[in-house]
């Protein structure tokens, strides 16, 4: 996420209040919806692209990373955007459309690891191109300067694997339905079922209009359907590919990248319906159904970092500690504790690289308080190892994503005051890199 946090460097300038830090997420978001409005356009019509705008406008999914503070927002941008001048870029190859493009593709690979598979979804879709309509001198340059602008991330990826994303299993065909839902609806269950099955309905309507009008389509007509098709289904096949390999890396957010080229697909399915009526009912059900998976996002809890925060900064002793899980949670707490932090400045939480919890380790606490956001295997181990160090623990729950559990040997008489010792990666890279604790 190297470019979203270069921009927020800059951007927390204006203001590092949650609504301001928010606003460097909304903007990419607001600017992906003409951005995907131009996409259809170019691929098939105006009709197309204004219901791919209204659709997107209303996607919960779309909504919900528009307002995180992470770099998932620019990363939708970057993707639609690429795709467009990719397309400009074949049709019309001028140096300034590829030189866009080239760019565009940069800064998405650096944004997230997952653009370069959109990337290969772009490129692949070139073997259905007419050789005659390719400007090949350019696209392999345009090929090469990517290559060599990302290569320091190439050299970070496979140099520096130490197991972030091991918390992600093994994936199985339901996956696939997990992934529509998601991108429909961000998860939803009744409500966005019905969602999901709009969208894909759209979608296998896309398919057989493509299908059923192949042989009277232009070469380059035929083309602007493949580019979009392969944009959604290239990555995920890879990904599961990869996954099955050995590299477990099938996780729903990650392929975002695929939002889209799925919505677009669909709102090129609505448009292919003949009949007004129809065309109006499909359009009117999958907009109502839209708001309410956007209004049951809002419904739902959020992880509450802040009051969570908030509870640890006030309820802390001197001689306990604070434990991270997994290691990305120390930003939002690091965040929050700047607000919360007591009035002496020697009282603030101090970040450590490591904890042990072998028996004959000299670092043993009165108290260890964990703050989950994450539940995984190394989660469940964790648990164990203070289980069986700590007599008592108990637990506070903030969202379905955050637990605070607190481990103690007695029972406390005073939760106020003192000061905290906060240990941010040690144990889990303990965890990770280390092994099983000793004791165990």
């Amino acid at each position: 996420m190297l470019s979203y946090y270069l921009l927020l460097r800059g951007w927390i300038h204006l203001g590092n209040t949650e609504s301001t830090v928010r606003i460097l997420s909304v903007v990419p978001a607001l600017l992906t919806i003409p951005c995907i409005y131009a996409l259809g356009l170019r691929l098939f019509s105006a009709r197309t692209g204004l219901i791919a705008a209204l659709l997107l406008s209303l996607n919960a999914c779309h909504i919900a990373y528009s307002q995180e503070a992470r770099s998932y927002s620019l990363l939708l941008l970057c993707c639609t955007a690429s795709t467009l001048y990719f397309v400009k870029a074949i049709e019309r190859s001028t140096t300034r459309n590829w030189s866009i493009y080239v760019l565009i593709a940069v800064i998405g690979i650096y944004t997230h690891f997952f653009a370069g598979l959109l990337l290969m979804a772009q490129w692949l879709s070139i073997a259905f191109l007419p050789s005659r309509s390719l400007y090949w001198r350019k696209l392999l340059a345009s090929t090469a300067a990517i290559t060599v602008l990302i290569s320091p991330l190439l050299w970070f990826m496979f140099t520096r694997d130490v197991g972030q994303i091991d918390f992600i299993p093994h994936p199985g065909l339901r996956e696939l339905y997990h992934l529509a839902l998601f991108l429909a609806s961000d998860g939803g269950k009744a409500i966005g079922g019905l969602l999901t099955i709009a969208y894909l309905a759209g979608i296998a309507i896309a398919l057989w209009n493509f299908a059923s009008h192949r042989n009277e389509k232009q070469s380059a007509e035929r083309w602007r359907f493949i580019v979009i098709f392969n944009c959604l289904w290239t990555p995920i096949v890879l990904d599961l590919c990869i996954s099955h390999l050995g590299k477990e890396m099938f996780y729903y957010r990650y392929l975002l990248i695929c939002l889209p080229s799925f919505v677009l697909l669909a709102a090129y399915g609505f448009s292919c319906i003949p009949t007004r009526g129809w065309h109006a009912l499909a359009l009117a059900a999958t907009a109502s159904l839209s708001l309410a998976t956007v209004w049951l996002y809002y419904s739902r809890p959020k992880d509450n970092w802040r009051e969570a925060t908030r509870y640890l900064v006030s309820n802390t002793h001197a001689g306990e500690t604070v434990i991270l899980y997994p290691a990305y949670a120390e930003l939002p707490f690091s965040y929050y504790q700047e607000r919360f932090k007591p009035a002496s400045v020697n009282n603030r939480p101090q970040l450590s690289n490591r904890i042990s919890l072998s028996s004959e380790s000299s670092d043993h606490s009165d108290a260890v308080w964990v703050l989950f956001s994450r539940n995984d295997d190394n989660a469940v181990s964790m648990r164990q190892a203070l289980s069986d160090r700590y007599e008592f623990h108990n637990e506070l729950t903030y969202s379905e994503g955050i637990r605070l559990v607190r481990y103690f040997n007695r029972h406390p008489s005073n939760l106020a005051g003192g000061t905290v010792q906060t240990r941010g990666t040690g144990l889990f890279s303990y965890f990770i890199e280390g092994g099983a604790p000793q004791h165990e």
